[in-house]
């Protein structure tokens, strides 16, 4: 294919021209910026520039193809170069306006309510049940995270809940003290918490007790540091 043709250009061919194109995409390339990822990230932008003020989308992104049958994303698995419109919906909602193809291109629509919500919920129960957090400092956080609870920030769901939350209950005052093994700590404490029985199965209560115990066990494992 012609590297400099554009979005327009592609748009422009044949349904079976296209077709033909689409299958170079699943062969193996050491191309940086392949024809295919170019067309997306053009169709991404115009997108974002036609539907991107809606009130109820967080964010325009792409997922790429890689030439695999399918490509896990943090989100979905897509079988297709797509568009993919993160919204302030509960699945199974959707934004009945938005189109689902855009100049050739997949739409998906991701909802991240579910995810966005249960992440703040599960924040919330173990400020509260173990770390004496207000209700305010919860509030704060999800502001901190907020481009990883939309989905702006891709990695974020790489992650469980725990792993962003506990680097910021942490008290400050052993913040030094653990030093190099803060990372060490910090798994240790999530280990403490999701690896309890009753906080993985939500058909019983949570035994907030033992958890909080653990989790005090283990911090004064990490002796503050004396100022002088």
């Amino acid at each position: 294919m012609d590297q400099k043709m554009n979005l327009d250009d592609w748009c422009n061919l044949t349904p079976d021209e296209r077709n033909t194109h689409r299958l170079e995409w699943s062969r193996p390339s050491e191309e940086f910026y392949p024809d295919a990822h170019r067309f997306l990230d053009e169709a991404v932008s115009r997108f974002a520039a036609a539907y991107g003020d809606h009130p109820l989308i967080y964010h325009v992104t792409g997922w790429h193809w890689t030439g695999h049958k399918y490509l896990a994303t943090p989100i979905r698995t897509y079988f297709e170069p797509t568009i993919a419109v993160l919204t302030a919906l509960y699945a199974p909602q959707r934004i009945e306006s938005l189109p689902d193809r855009f100049m050739t291109f997949a739409v998906i629509q991701d909802q991240m309510e579910d995810a966005k919500q249960h992440t703040i919920e599960a924040w919330r129960s173990v400020a509260t049940n173990v770390f004496d957090w207000p209700v305010e400092r919860v509030e704060q956080l999800a502001e901190k995270y907020a481009d990883g609870l939309c989905g702006r920030d891709a990695w974020f769901y790489h992650e469980t809940a725990m792993y962003h939350f506990l680097p910021n209950a942490i008290p400050q005052d052993l913040h030094p003290a653990a030093g190099l093994r803060f990372r060490d700590l910090i798994g240790k404490l999530e280990a403490a918490i999701e690896l309890n029985e009753s906080y993985r199965d939500p058909d019983r209560p949570t035994d907030w007790a033992t958890i909080r115990a653990d989790v005090e066990s283990i911090l004064k494992t990490v002796v503050p540091r004396k100022m002088y």
